[in-house]
């Protein structure tokens, strides 16, 4: 059986800048489009 590859994209927006830190940033995230592709 051939091994496949799953390809996960997420973009996200935050009006908290992500230069105040990952955590900071990720608590008001919220994703605005998620991307997949199989064996691409």
């Amino acid at each position: 059986m051939k091994n496949r590859i799953l390809w996960l994209n997420l973009e996200t927006y935050s009006e908290i800048p992500v230069k105040n830190g990952t955590p900071a940033y990720a608590e008001g995230a919220e994703v605005m489009l998620f991307a997949w592709a199989i064996d691409s």
